[in-house]
């Protein structure tokens, strides 16, 4: 399964999400409308205590305790009284409870247990790794036109029970519901902090806000590339130029009927992208409204696959942020 969320045996996910910021595309998981608070999250997750319990091995007078290593169990998804194990680590290793990790979270924006602020939470493996999302609410960068665009920006948490994942607090704008969103959030995260299950890993989680250094409702480098772009012309003749340095109209051998036809589509589909309100209709015809244009023909609308597309949108050195590189150099050096 793709999105590799614990699911008990009727189907149902140990997953938990905020409609208001849309379904998940797995379908699956508790649905609330508005953010979660904590205790909410942790029920509908089927989030359980786990333990440590000792291992053994038979040896030539008999079974004996392996100090050197431990076995981490909890409760199974579907039986209680049955415990599963998730996995052997070092006896040095410390058991964080998936429940603390969300506390953390929570302390590390400023809420307690009963604020609701949760966004997304959920199981993975089978009870071996355990994530969350905290929606900041959107990043805004007030244009020089007078007109206020927006990015989505969270803190996400990570950690494991099996030795597999560090404690791990990190900024993304990929908002986390399966395996796969995790680590692309991860890999587009602003900030990070791992944390390794050790003695001190309470003393390192009390210090991950400073670590952080977490700055809301503010992001300068958006900030600035939005107030630039904006302050140059935008229109159809200079969407027309960014879309053919972009996208270079095909010529000579290589224009076969086929490489015109797919050319002429896209161009088309990027001019009826223009004027919507996310773009032109809502910010004027100014160079942002152009590069949001490019941007979100690349990220929500070209090929097929959108998992590919989010993969893409998130990887700095992917062909689609090589374009908008292109699309952001035709701007400015105009």
């Amino acid at each position: 399964m793709a999105h590799e969320l614990e699911l008990d045996k009727s189907g149902r996910a140990s997953f938990c999400y905020n409609n208001k910021n849309g379904n998940p595309w797995h379908q699956l998981g508790q649905q609330f409308t508005g953010a979660i608070n904590l205790q909410d999250a942790l029920a509908a997750c089927n989030v359980r205590t786990a333990s440590k319990a000792p291992l053994y091995a038979m040896t030539a007078s008999g079974m004996a305790e392996i100090d050197s290593h431990q076995a981490i169990v909890w409760p199974s998804i579907d039986d209680p009284n049955e415990e599963v194990v998730l996995g052997v680590t070092g006896s040095r290793y410390e058991l964080i409870q998936y429940s603390s990790v969300a506390e953390i979270a929570m302390a590390v924006v400023g809420a307690s247990a009963n604020d609701a602020v949760l966004d997304t939470m959920g199981i993975l493996f089978d009870g071996k790794q355990f994530f969350g999302f905290i929606d900041f609410g959107d990043v805004e960068a007030v244009l020089p036109s007078g007109a206020v665009d927006r990015t989505m920006q969270g803190l996400g948490f990570l950690s494991s029970h099996d030795g597999s994942q560090a404690i791990t607090f990190y900024t993304s704008n990929v908002r986390a519901v399966c395996n796969n969103t995790v680590t692309w959030g991860l890999k587009a995260a602003k900030n990070c902090v791992r944390i390794r299950h050790t003695a001190r890993a309470d003393e390192r989680m009390s210090q991950v806000r400073d670590i952080l250094s977490l700055a809301y409702g503010n992001d300068q480098a958006f900030t600035q590339m939005a107030s630039q772009l904006d302050m140059l012309p935008g229109g159809r003749d200079v969407l027309s130029r960014v879309i053919r340095t972009v996208w270079p109209k095909p010529e000579g051998q290589d224009a076969t009927d086929r490489a015109k036809k797919i050319w002429d589509t896209r161009f088309a589909k990027i001019n009826d992208l223009y004027w919507m309100e996310s773009n032109a209709g809502g910010y004027g015809d100014t160079g942002w409204s152009v590069f949001n244009t490019v941007t979100e023909f690349l990220d929500h609308v070209q090929g097929q696959d959108s998992d590919r597309r989010a993969r893409m949108a998130i990887d700095p050195q992917s062909l689609s942020s090589q374009k908008k590189r292109l699309a952001y150099d035709a701007l400015v050096s105009a």
